[in-house]
């Protein structure tokens, strides 16, 4: 009986550790204002005032602007510093988005992993 509980306190225990991290969670940053262009990757120079582009791929084609001040959930960062994953602005859909756009290493809080393969 008692090394019943004690299975079971463990697997309470694994249980909780595991919601405390949700396998689905990804790390949300703030897109900063006047994000640098990607130099380095793409061969482009100077700012974006208003936030940052959003694109298909890394050095693709534009498809929006993720505004200042907006959240991004991080899914995925390619070695050259891009990050993929979801726009909550007034786009709120998955892209790409240039390196250094987002507010820095520390994420402002999680968000759901709702964005397929890059």
């Amino acid at each position: 009986m008692l090394k019943r509980f004690a299975v079971l306190i463990a697997a309470v225990l694994t249980v909780g550790a595991a919601a405390a991290h949700p396998a689905w969670a990804v790390n949300r940053h703030t897109i900063i204002a006047n994000a640098p262009k990607p130099a380095a990757a793409c061969g482009n120079t100077g700012t974006i005032p208003a936030g940052t582009w959003l694109q298909n791929k890394p050095c693709g084609y534009f498809v929006g602007i993720a505004r200042a001040g907006t959240s991004f959930g991080v899914h995925e960062t390619t070695a050259s510093g891009y990050h993929y994953g979801r726009n909550y602005g007034s786009n709120n859909f998955c892209a790409w988005i240039p390196p250094g756009a987002v507010s820095g290493p520390t994420a402002t809080g999680l968000s759901a992993r709702e964005c397929g393969a890059s």
